[in-house]
Protein backbone atom coordinates (compact mmCIF):
# COMPACT_ATOMS: atom_id res chain seq x y z
CA UNK A 1 0.00 0.00 0.00
CA UNK A 2 1.85 3.10 -1.23
CA UNK A 3 1.53 6.33 0.72
CA UNK A 4 3.58 9.47 0.15
CA UNK A 5 5.75 9.85 3.26
CA UNK A 6 5.64 13.65 3.35
CA UNK A 7 1.86 13.64 2.97
CA UNK A 8 1.61 11.00 5.68
CA UNK A 9 3.65 13.12 8.12
CA UNK A 10 1.62 16.23 7.36
CA UNK A 11 -1.82 14.61 7.56
CA UNK A 12 -1.15 12.17 10.39
CA UNK A 13 0.73 14.86 12.33
CA UNK A 14 -2.44 16.94 12.50
CA UNK A 15 -4.49 14.16 14.08
CA UNK A 16 -4.81 13.82 17.84
CA UNK A 17 -2.73 10.65 17.88
CA UNK A 18 -0.23 12.09 15.44
CA UNK A 19 0.36 15.16 17.57
CA UNK A 20 1.13 12.92 20.52
CA UNK A 21 3.37 10.53 18.58
CA UNK A 22 5.22 12.94 16.30
CA UNK A 23 4.97 15.98 18.57
CA UNK A 24 8.30 17.82 18.75
CA UNK A 25 9.83 16.22 15.65
CA UNK A 26 7.00 16.72 13.14
CA UNK A 27 8.27 20.09 11.91
CA UNK A 28 11.82 18.84 11.59
CA UNK A 29 10.68 15.72 9.79
CA UNK A 30 8.75 17.76 7.23
CA UNK A 31 11.62 20.15 6.60
CA UNK A 32 14.28 17.45 6.45
CA UNK A 33 12.50 14.59 4.64
CA UNK A 34 14.03 15.47 1.29
CA UNK A 35 17.55 15.73 2.72
CA UNK A 36 17.54 13.45 5.74
CA UNK A 37 21.09 12.17 5.37
CA UNK A 38 22.53 15.68 5.70
CA UNK A 39 20.11 16.96 8.34
CA UNK A 40 21.78 18.84 11.20
CA UNK A 41 19.89 19.14 14.49
CA UNK A 42 19.13 22.55 15.95
CA UNK A 43 21.60 23.82 18.54
CA UNK A 44 21.57 26.79 20.92
CA UNK A 45 24.09 28.83 22.92
CA UNK A 46 23.33 31.50 25.52
CA UNK A 47 26.24 33.95 25.85
CA UNK A 48 25.55 36.11 28.92
CA UNK A 49 27.67 39.09 30.02
CA UNK A 50 27.35 41.51 32.97
CA UNK A 51 26.56 45.21 33.30
CA UNK A 52 24.78 45.75 29.95
CA UNK A 53 26.12 47.26 26.73
CA UNK A 54 27.67 50.59 25.78
CA UNK A 55 25.68 52.57 23.18
CA UNK A 56 28.54 52.27 20.67
CA UNK A 57 28.17 48.49 20.72
CA UNK A 58 24.98 48.83 18.63
CA UNK A 59 24.91 49.46 14.85
CA UNK A 60 25.04 53.08 13.72
CA UNK A 61 21.76 52.74 11.81
CA UNK A 62 18.28 53.48 13.12
CA UNK A 63 16.37 50.31 14.04
CA UNK A 64 12.85 49.69 12.75
CA UNK A 65 10.03 47.54 14.06
CA UNK A 66 10.21 45.00 11.26
CA UNK A 67 13.96 45.24 10.88
CA UNK A 68 16.20 47.51 8.79
CA UNK A 69 19.31 46.10 7.09
CA UNK A 70 22.43 46.49 9.18
CA UNK A 71 24.61 49.17 7.62
CA UNK A 72 27.67 50.04 9.66
CA UNK A 73 28.43 48.15 12.84
CA UNK A 74 29.15 50.06 16.01
CA UNK A 75 32.73 51.08 16.82
CA UNK A 76 32.93 48.44 19.54
CA UNK A 77 31.66 45.64 17.28
CA UNK A 78 34.06 45.84 14.36
CA UNK A 79 35.32 42.31 15.12
CA UNK A 80 31.88 41.06 14.04
CA UNK A 81 32.14 42.45 10.50
CA UNK A 82 32.94 39.04 8.92
CA UNK A 83 29.62 37.77 10.29
CA UNK A 84 27.45 40.86 9.76
CA UNK A 85 24.97 39.08 7.52
CA UNK A 86 24.52 36.38 10.18
CA UNK A 87 23.62 38.86 12.93
CA UNK A 88 20.28 40.14 14.22
CA UNK A 89 20.43 43.14 16.55
CA UNK A 90 17.45 43.93 18.76
CA UNK A 91 17.05 47.14 20.73
CA UNK A 92 14.74 48.53 23.43
CA UNK A 93 13.23 45.31 24.73
CA UNK A 94 12.39 45.10 28.44
CA UNK A 95 13.75 42.64 30.93
CA UNK A 96 11.26 41.22 33.41
CA UNK A 97 13.14 43.44 35.90
CA UNK A 98 11.54 46.50 34.29
CA UNK A 99 8.16 45.36 35.51
CA UNK A 100 9.50 45.32 39.06
CA UNK A 101 10.65 48.93 38.98
CA UNK A 102 14.14 48.39 37.49
CA UNK A 103 15.82 47.60 40.78
CA UNK A 104 17.56 44.34 41.58
CA UNK A 105 19.50 43.95 38.33
CA UNK A 106 22.53 42.51 40.08
CA UNK A 107 20.61 40.06 42.21
CA UNK A 108 18.31 38.85 39.42
CA UNK A 109 19.74 39.96 36.08
CA UNK A 110 21.35 36.68 35.03
CA UNK A 111 18.39 34.35 35.71
CA UNK A 112 16.03 36.98 34.28
CA UNK A 113 17.98 37.03 30.99
CA UNK A 114 17.34 33.34 30.28
CA UNK A 115 14.14 32.49 32.18
CA UNK A 116 12.00 35.63 32.11
CA UNK A 117 10.58 34.55 35.47
CA UNK A 118 12.19 35.41 38.82
CA UNK A 119 11.30 35.56 42.49
CA UNK A 120 11.90 39.23 43.10
CA UNK A 121 11.13 38.89 46.81
CA UNK A 122 14.43 37.13 47.48
CA UNK A 123 17.99 38.42 47.28
CA UNK A 124 19.60 36.97 45.25
CA UNK A 125 16.52 36.24 43.17
CA UNK A 126 16.11 32.66 41.93
CA UNK A 127 14.32 31.72 38.74
CA UNK A 128 10.74 30.50 38.94
CA UNK A 129 10.84 28.46 35.77
CA UNK A 130 13.20 26.74 33.32
CA UNK A 131 15.77 28.65 31.32
CA UNK A 132 15.51 28.74 27.54
CA UNK A 133 18.27 26.14 27.07
CA UNK A 134 16.50 23.62 29.32
CA UNK A 135 13.16 24.39 27.71
CA UNK A 136 14.75 23.40 24.39
CA UNK A 137 16.39 20.29 25.82
CA UNK A 138 13.03 19.14 27.16
CA UNK A 139 11.27 19.91 23.89
CA UNK A 140 13.88 18.01 21.90
CA UNK A 141 13.89 15.10 24.36
CA UNK A 142 17.67 15.55 24.49
CA UNK A 143 18.28 15.30 28.22
CA UNK A 144 21.94 15.34 29.16
CA UNK A 145 23.03 17.09 25.96
CA UNK A 146 23.89 20.48 27.46
CA UNK A 147 27.03 22.22 28.70
CA UNK A 148 27.22 25.08 31.20
CA UNK A 149 30.38 27.06 31.89
CA UNK A 150 31.58 30.12 33.80
CA UNK A 151 35.06 31.37 32.82
CA UNK A 152 35.17 33.56 35.92
CA UNK A 153 35.07 30.57 38.24
CA UNK A 154 31.80 31.80 39.75
CA UNK A 155 29.10 29.38 40.82
CA UNK A 156 26.60 31.28 42.96
CA UNK A 157 23.00 32.44 42.75
CA UNK A 158 23.95 35.65 40.92
CA UNK A 159 25.81 33.76 38.20
CA UNK A 160 23.36 30.96 37.35
CA UNK A 161 21.83 31.26 33.89
CA UNK A 162 20.71 27.65 33.35
CA UNK A 163 17.74 26.47 35.41
CA UNK A 164 15.90 23.15 35.26
CA UNK A 165 12.90 24.80 36.84
CA UNK A 166 11.85 26.94 39.80
CA UNK A 167 14.66 27.15 42.37
CA UNK A 168 16.66 24.49 40.47
CA UNK A 169 19.86 26.09 39.11
CA UNK A 170 22.47 24.11 37.20
CA UNK A 171 25.94 24.69 38.58
CA UNK A 172 28.34 25.60 35.74
CA UNK A 173 31.70 24.02 35.00
CA UNK A 174 34.52 26.29 36.11
CA UNK A 175 37.56 24.18 35.24
CA UNK A 176 38.02 23.61 31.49
CA UNK A 177 40.46 20.72 31.99
CA UNK A 178 37.89 18.72 33.95
CA UNK A 179 35.17 19.57 31.41
CA UNK A 180 37.47 18.59 28.55
CA UNK A 181 38.18 15.20 30.13
CA UNK A 182 34.50 14.54 30.85
CA UNK A 183 33.37 15.59 27.38
CA UNK A 184 35.95 13.90 25.17
CA UNK A 185 37.19 10.96 27.25
CA UNK A 186 35.60 8.42 24.85
CA UNK A 187 36.83 10.04 21.64
CA UNK A 188 40.04 9.65 19.72
CA UNK A 189 41.59 12.81 18.29
CA UNK A 190 39.35 12.64 15.24
CA UNK A 191 36.33 10.93 16.82
CA UNK A 192 35.79 7.78 14.72
CA UNK A 193 32.26 6.73 13.83
CA UNK A 194 32.19 3.67 16.12
CA UNK A 195 32.90 5.81 19.15
CA UNK A 196 30.46 8.47 17.99
CA UNK A 197 27.67 5.96 17.54
CA UNK A 198 28.30 4.41 20.95
CA UNK A 199 27.98 7.77 22.65
CA UNK A 200 24.92 8.90 20.72
CA UNK A 201 23.07 5.64 21.33
CA UNK A 202 22.42 6.77 24.90
CA UNK A 203 19.42 8.71 23.54
CA UNK A 204 15.94 7.21 23.08
CA UNK A 205 13.61 7.59 20.14
CA UNK A 206 10.66 9.86 20.74
CA UNK A 207 8.48 7.16 19.18
CA UNK A 208 9.55 4.71 21.91
CA UNK A 209 8.06 7.00 24.53
CA UNK A 210 4.56 6.55 23.04
CA UNK A 211 4.46 2.75 22.72
CA UNK A 212 1.04 2.43 24.35
CA UNK A 213 -0.49 5.23 22.28
CA UNK A 214 0.84 3.70 19.06
CA UNK A 215 -0.54 0.28 20.06
CA UNK A 216 -3.95 1.83 20.74
CA UNK A 217 -3.91 3.53 17.38
CA UNK A 218 -3.03 0.31 15.58
CA UNK A 219 -5.92 -1.50 17.21
CA UNK A 220 -8.33 0.85 15.47
CA UNK A 221 -6.82 0.36 11.99
CA UNK A 222 -7.35 -2.21 9.28
CA UNK A 223 -4.57 -4.69 8.52
CA UNK A 224 -3.46 -2.73 5.46
CA UNK A 225 -3.34 0.53 7.38
CA UNK A 226 -1.46 -1.12 10.27
CA UNK A 227 1.13 -2.37 7.83
CA UNK A 228 1.44 1.07 6.27
CA UNK A 229 1.74 2.70 9.70
CA UNK A 230 4.50 0.27 10.73
CA UNK A 231 6.43 1.05 7.56
CA UNK A 232 6.15 4.77 8.05
CA UNK A 233 6.99 4.67 11.76
CA UNK A 234 10.16 2.80 10.80
CA UNK A 235 11.00 5.51 8.29
CA UNK A 236 10.24 8.24 10.82
CA UNK A 237 12.50 6.55 13.34
CA UNK A 238 15.35 6.54 10.82
CA UNK A 239 14.72 10.19 9.98
CA UNK A 240 14.75 11.08 13.65
CA UNK A 241 18.11 9.36 14.08
CA UNK A 242 19.49 11.33 11.15
CA UNK A 243 18.18 14.57 12.59
CA UNK A 244 19.19 14.01 16.21
CA UNK A 245 22.39 12.01 15.76
CA UNK A 246 24.04 13.28 12.60
CA UNK A 247 27.43 11.63 12.17
CA UNK A 248 30.03 14.33 11.74
CA UNK A 249 32.91 13.64 9.41
CA UNK A 250 34.39 16.93 10.66
CA UNK A 251 34.33 15.95 14.33
CA UNK A 252 37.62 16.80 15.98
CA UNK A 253 38.20 17.46 19.64
CA UNK A 254 40.19 20.56 20.63
CA UNK A 255 43.77 20.51 21.81
CA UNK A 256 44.24 18.60 25.04
CA UNK A 257 44.22 20.68 28.22
CA UNK A 258 46.99 19.10 30.28
CA UNK A 259 46.94 21.36 33.31
CA UNK A 260 44.46 23.18 35.47
CA UNK A 261 47.05 25.43 37.09
CA UNK A 262 45.84 28.46 35.15
CA UNK A 263 42.35 27.82 36.51
CA UNK A 264 43.65 28.48 40.02
CA UNK A 265 44.35 32.10 39.02
CA UNK A 266 41.05 33.02 37.39
CA UNK A 267 41.57 36.77 37.64
CA UNK A 268 44.64 36.67 35.38
CA UNK A 269 43.62 33.75 33.18
CA UNK A 270 40.01 34.76 32.49
CA UNK A 271 40.69 35.23 28.73
CA UNK A 272 42.40 31.85 28.18
CA UNK A 273 39.82 30.03 30.31
CA UNK A 274 37.04 31.57 28.22
CA UNK A 275 38.70 30.52 24.95
CA UNK A 276 39.17 26.96 26.25
CA UNK A 277 35.48 26.74 27.11
CA UNK A 278 34.48 28.08 23.68
CA UNK A 279 36.71 25.49 21.98
CA UNK A 280 35.14 22.70 24.03
CA UNK A 281 31.58 23.83 23.24
CA UNK A 282 32.19 24.19 19.51
CA UNK A 283 33.88 20.79 19.22
CA UNK A 284 31.21 19.09 21.32
CA UNK A 285 28.57 20.55 18.99
CA UNK A 286 30.42 19.41 15.88
CA UNK A 287 30.74 15.89 17.29
CA UNK A 288 27.05 15.75 18.13
CA UNK A 289 27.73 15.27 21.83
CA UNK A 290 25.72 18.29 23.01
CA UNK A 291 23.03 20.59 21.60
CA UNK A 292 22.82 23.49 24.06
CA UNK A 293 25.38 25.46 26.02
CA UNK A 294 25.41 28.45 28.33
CA UNK A 295 28.41 30.72 28.85
CA UNK A 296 27.95 32.92 31.92
CA UNK A 297 30.81 35.39 31.99
CA UNK A 298 31.57 36.11 35.66
CA UNK A 299 28.25 37.07 37.34
CA UNK A 300 25.57 39.72 37.51
CA UNK A 301 27.21 42.81 38.94
CA UNK A 302 30.54 41.07 38.41
CA UNK A 303 33.55 43.03 39.54
CA UNK A 304 36.35 41.15 37.83
CA UNK A 305 39.30 43.36 36.83
CA UNK A 306 40.00 43.11 33.13
CA UNK A 307 43.69 43.86 33.73
CA UNK A 308 44.78 42.56 30.33
CA UNK A 309 42.93 45.47 28.69
CA UNK A 310 45.00 48.64 28.52
CA UNK A 311 43.79 51.30 30.96
CA UNK A 312 41.57 48.98 33.03
CA UNK A 313 42.65 48.82 36.68
CA UNK A 314 39.37 48.67 38.58
CA UNK A 315 36.60 46.11 38.78
CA UNK A 316 33.89 46.07 36.10
CA UNK A 317 31.04 46.94 38.47
CA UNK A 318 33.05 49.61 40.25
CA UNK A 319 33.79 51.32 36.93
CA UNK A 320 30.07 51.39 36.08
CA UNK A 321 29.46 53.57 39.16
CA UNK A 322 32.60 55.71 38.98
CA UNK A 323 32.16 59.44 39.58
CA UNK A 324 34.08 60.40 36.43
CA UNK A 325 31.42 59.57 33.86
CA UNK A 326 33.60 60.35 30.83
CA UNK A 327 36.50 58.18 31.95
CA UNK A 328 34.24 55.35 33.09
CA UNK A 329 32.34 55.33 29.80
CA UNK A 330 35.62 54.92 27.94
CA UNK A 331 36.66 52.04 30.19
CA UNK A 332 33.26 50.35 29.91
CA UNK A 333 33.52 50.67 26.12
CA UNK A 334 36.88 48.85 26.14
CA UNK A 335 35.43 46.03 28.24
CA UNK A 336 32.39 45.73 25.96
CA UNK A 337 34.72 45.58 22.95
CA UNK A 338 36.70 42.77 24.59
CA UNK A 339 33.55 40.68 25.19
CA UNK A 340 32.55 41.31 21.58
CA UNK A 341 35.87 39.88 20.45
CA UNK A 342 35.13 36.73 22.47
CA UNK A 343 31.73 36.51 20.78
CA UNK A 344 33.47 36.88 17.41
CA UNK A 345 35.84 34.06 18.36
CA UNK A 346 32.84 31.84 19.11
CA UNK A 347 31.35 32.63 15.69
CA UNK A 348 34.71 31.91 14.07
CA UNK A 349 34.83 28.45 15.67
CA UNK A 350 31.25 27.70 14.60
CA UNK A 351 32.13 28.74 11.06
CA UNK A 352 35.29 26.62 10.91
CA UNK A 353 33.67 23.41 12.18
CA UNK A 354 31.15 21.32 10.30
CA UNK A 355 28.13 19.27 11.20
CA UNK A 356 27.42 16.90 8.34
CA UNK A 357 27.87 18.94 5.16
CA UNK A 358 27.09 22.37 6.64
CA UNK A 359 28.82 24.80 8.96
CA UNK A 360 27.85 24.69 12.61
CA UNK A 361 26.69 28.30 12.40
CA UNK A 362 24.02 27.23 9.90
CA UNK A 363 22.25 25.13 12.52
CA UNK A 364 23.16 27.00 15.72
CA UNK A 365 21.48 30.07 17.19
CA UNK A 366 23.50 32.15 19.66
CA UNK A 367 21.70 34.54 21.99
CA UNK A 368 23.82 37.27 23.57
CA UNK A 369 21.95 38.43 26.64
CA UNK A 370 22.90 40.65 29.54
CA UNK A 371 21.60 41.69 32.94
CA UNK A 372 20.72 45.34 32.30
CA UNK A 373 19.98 47.92 29.64
CA UNK A 374 22.17 50.96 30.24
CA UNK A 375 25.66 50.28 31.62
CA UNK A 376 25.40 52.98 34.31
CA UNK A 377 21.74 53.17 35.33
CA UNK A 378 21.30 49.36 35.31
CA UNK A 379 17.78 49.81 34.00
CA UNK A 380 15.74 46.77 32.98
CA UNK A 381 14.48 48.72 29.97
CA UNK A 382 16.25 49.56 26.73
CA UNK A 383 17.88 46.12 26.53
CA UNK A 384 20.49 45.77 23.77
CA UNK A 385 20.52 42.20 22.51
CA UNK A 386 22.08 40.19 19.69
CA UNK A 387 21.36 36.94 17.89
CA UNK A 388 23.77 35.18 15.55
CA UNK A 389 23.39 32.11 13.36
CA UNK A 390 20.17 30.44 12.31
CA UNK A 391 18.30 27.17 11.89
CA UNK A 392 16.47 26.20 8.70
CA UNK A 393 16.64 29.93 7.77
CA UNK A 394 13.83 30.60 10.24
CA UNK A 395 15.25 33.86 11.63
CA UNK A 396 15.90 37.17 9.91
CA UNK A 397 19.62 37.85 9.61
CA UNK A 398 21.50 41.01 8.75
CA UNK A 399 18.86 43.26 10.30
CA UNK A 400 18.44 45.67 13.20
CA UNK A 401 15.10 45.62 14.99
CA UNK A 402 13.65 48.11 17.46
CA UNK A 403 11.12 46.58 19.87
CA UNK A 404 10.18 49.38 22.26
CA UNK A 405 8.71 48.04 25.47
CA UNK A 406 8.25 44.42 24.39
CA UNK A 407 9.43 41.87 26.98
CA UNK A 408 12.50 39.73 26.42
CA UNK A 409 10.15 36.83 27.20
CA UNK A 410 8.73 37.24 23.68
CA UNK A 411 12.19 36.90 22.16
CA UNK A 412 12.85 33.72 24.15
CA UNK A 413 9.51 32.27 23.00
CA UNK A 414 10.39 33.02 19.38
CA UNK A 415 13.83 31.44 19.79
CA UNK A 416 12.22 28.24 21.07
CA UNK A 417 9.68 28.15 18.24
CA UNK A 418 12.34 28.75 15.60
CA UNK A 419 14.44 25.92 16.99
CA UNK A 420 11.63 23.39 16.76
CA UNK A 421 9.88 23.75 20.13
CA UNK A 422 6.65 25.71 19.43
CA UNK A 423 6.16 28.12 22.32
CA UNK A 424 3.37 30.69 22.52
CA UNK A 425 4.55 32.30 25.76
CA UNK A 426 7.73 31.87 27.78
CA UNK A 427 8.57 32.77 31.36
CA UNK A 428 6.28 34.77 33.60
CA UNK A 429 2.85 34.60 31.91
CA UNK A 430 1.94 37.98 33.39
CA UNK A 431 4.58 39.71 31.29
CA UNK A 432 4.88 37.45 28.23
CA UNK A 433 2.63 38.72 25.44
CA UNK A 434 3.37 36.30 22.60
CA UNK A 435 5.84 35.44 19.85
CA UNK A 436 8.10 37.97 18.16
CA UNK A 437 6.79 37.51 14.62
CA UNK A 438 9.01 40.22 13.10
CA UNK A 439 12.01 38.02 13.86
CA UNK A 440 10.84 35.44 11.33
CA UNK A 441 12.43 35.47 7.87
Amino acid sequence: MAINRRKFIKVFGNTAAGKVILGPIAGSLLSQTSNAQNAAPAKFIAFITPIGHHENWMPKDTPTGRGAPIGELGDLAQSLNPYKQRLTYIRNMWSVLKHFGNDGAHRAGYPASTTGHINKALDPSPALGPSIDQHLINGWNAQGQSLHVNPGGIGNAKSFVSWKGANRPINPSRNPRLLFDATFKNLSNNGNSAEMNAIRERGNSLLDVWTEEIAALKSSLSADHRSALDAHLTQLNELEKNINRTIDDGCKKPSTINSDQFYRDTANNYPVIGRHFIDIIASAFSCGLHRTATIAWNSAGGNIRHKWISGINEGHHSISHAADRVASRLQLAKIDQWYTEQFAYLLKKLTELNTGESKLLDSTLIYWGTETGDVRSHSGGGMRLLLAGNYNNYFKNGVYLGKQGLPVNNLLAEIATGLGVPTEKFGNPEFATGPLYDLRA
